[in-house]
């Protein structure tokens, strides 16, 4: 490892390029997703003024000389508004980060509840994820359990690891057994 005779700067002291990343609150975040969503009509004419820009910018005495875009642009205004819906609902999922506290099978009802979200307002927002930071303690164990009983059978129980047992290998090998960085083999069983 290198070390340089630079300095690491202190506690407090940040660079213009270091600056820590602020969390900002709920209801900053739901006040940013209104004042977008109210935008989305202007922007949507901003659009479509632009693509009459480009097809008079290819045109010379309205004399059509081809087909500019590949497709004919279309932009509709509900598709637009459930994709900011579905931002908003993904930023806080991720900003609170219910990934590391939910479960798998929450996760995937989460998913499935995303792909079409309620309104995004804060009681929409405690609804959704209050329990998760009211509790996440509950909901970690929680999912180690649904992982323990979705497992097979024969990982529950040590009555199976027995060497000898009809149905199971007639030999064990195992990792790391003479030491902490070693390895070992046991030996064979009669079998």
């Amino acid at each position: 490892m290198t070390y340089h005779n630079t300095e690491f700067p202190k506690i407090g002291e940040t660079q213009e390029h270091a600056a820590p990343a602020l969390r900002r609150s709920l209801s900053e975040i739901v006040a940013e997703y209104d004042e977008k969503a109210a935008a989305i009509p202007e922007a949507i004419a901003e659009f479509n003024q632009a693509e009459t820009a480009i097809n008079v910018a290819a045109c010379i005495g309205g004399a059509y000389g081809g087909q500019i875009f590949s497709r004919s642009p279309s932009l509709y205004e509900r598709d637009v508004r459930l994709a900011l819906l579905r931002s908003a609902w993904k930023h806080v999922y991720d900003g609170l980060q219910i990934e590391r506290i939910a479960s798998a099978k929450d996760r995937k009802q989460l998913d499935l509840k995303l792909t079409n979200p309620l309104p995004f307002t804060l009681p929409n927002l405690a609804e959704v994820f209050g329990d998760y930071l009211l509790d996440p303690r509950f909901h970690v164990l929680k999912g180690l359990a649904e992982c323990f009983c979705d497992l097979d059978p024969a990982y529950k129980s040590h009555s199976k690891v027995k060497i000898g047992v009809e149905g199971l290998p007639k030999r064990i090998i195992i990792g790391s057994a003479t030491g902490w960085n070693g390895w070992g083999q046991a030996p064979e069983s009669a079998g």
